[in-house]
């Protein structure tokens, strides 16, 4: 958008133009008749290369897309030129973006990383239950992934992306020890629910009782009972929560009490497509409580955002949430 425009660039028609341009390209990238015709737009106004380029790099940044084949520098010489019109301008928001959207490639190469280690693993708004080889079932929430680690003494896995609800097999003889970084959690025969993100780990547990171990300090949770991990600060608060929320995820609710907005959103992220920014630090820190829609994500998104002023811009494969 210009900077005294509010019209989102998804609603630019130029825009619009670039991104019918990509997929063509995309389509046919060796149609050299189609790529006359795209240098000649290229040409005919300034702000046509710029908003293709602009939307170029976010398809490239957020791995959506390999580059497209676009025109030659022969192309180019044989569209012929047209007067320069006036340049658009981008908003603080959009250069913001794409600086940040450096950051996308590092998130991508984790995730890629989390996949090549897993035995399991889902994908953006997939959910799957799997059945172990000791009868202990486990519910991968999307965007999640779990290695195995099984032996004769323990039983065991590692959490390495995104939340799992767990119902676990009796066996006394061999606990279950679930791993999430620093975090251990041990179990004989119960049900709960874990989640990963950035800067905590939470415990949730509907049945039996969970030792939670992290940081030289350990917790035993009783059913309705929680502990959530701060993996920056090395400390772990217990809450009280009624059993039966524990995972409403896997009925399509996510239920929040009190918590965070950047938790929230990093939850939500898991159910939309590509990568989700959130740019403003003080908008991640306020609270929420509500039970929101997960086969709606992005009505849950602004749901949870509403209340304290948050905006959303969105582009082919990016989220940017910003005031």
């Amino acid at each position: 958008m210009t900077a005294d425009d509010s019209t989102p660039l998804k609603d630019d028609p130029i825009w619009q133009m670039a991104l019918a341009w990509r997929r063509r390209l995309q389509a046919a990238p060796q149609d050299r008749h189609l790529r006359l015709e795209h240098a000649q737009w290229l040409k005919d106004d300034p702000r046509h290369a710029d908003a293709f380029a602009q939307m170029d790099l976010v398809w490239q940044l957020t791995g959506a897309l390999p580059p497209s084949q676009t025109a030659t520098l022969a192309d180019l010489k044989e569209a012929p030129s047209k007067p320069a019109a006036p340049r658009r301008r981008y908003s603080p928001l959009w250069v913001a973006s794409m600086a940040v959207a450096a950051m996308v490639l590092l998130m991508i190469a984790v995730t890629q990383k989390s996949t090549l280690l897993a035995d399991y693993h889902t994908q953006t708004a997939q959910r799957q239950a799997v059945t172990l080889q000791d009868g202990s079932v486990v519910h991968l929430d999307a965007q999640s992934a779990i290695a195995l680690d099984f032996s004769p003494q323990q039983r065991g896995l590692n959490l390495l992306e995104g939340r799992a609800f767990f119902d676990i097999a009796p066996d006394k003889s061999r606990p279950f020890v679930i791993a999430v970084g620093d975090v251990a959690v041990t179990v004989v025969g119960t049900s709960f629910d874990i989640q990963k993100l950035d800067e905590s780990v939470t415990i949730d547990v509907r049945s039996g009782v969970v030792s939670v171990s992290a940081y030289g300090h350990q917790e035993h949770l009783l059913p309705g009972r929680g502990a959530v991990v701060d993996t920056q600060n090395h400390r772990i608060a217990v809450r009280t929560l009624e059993p039966t929320a524990v995972a409403s995820w896997k009925e399509g609710r996510l239920v929040v009490e009190n918590g965070k907005v950047g938790d929230v959103v990093e939850e939500l992220s898991r159910y939309l497509p590509g990568k989700t920014l959130l740019l403003d630090p003080y908008l991640a820190e306020q609270h929420i409580s509500g039970s929101y829609d997960l086969s709606n994500p992005k009505s849950a998104l602004r749901a949870v955002l509403y209340p304290h002023g948050g905006q959303v811009e969105e582009w082919p494969f990016l989220t940017v949430i910003d005031r």
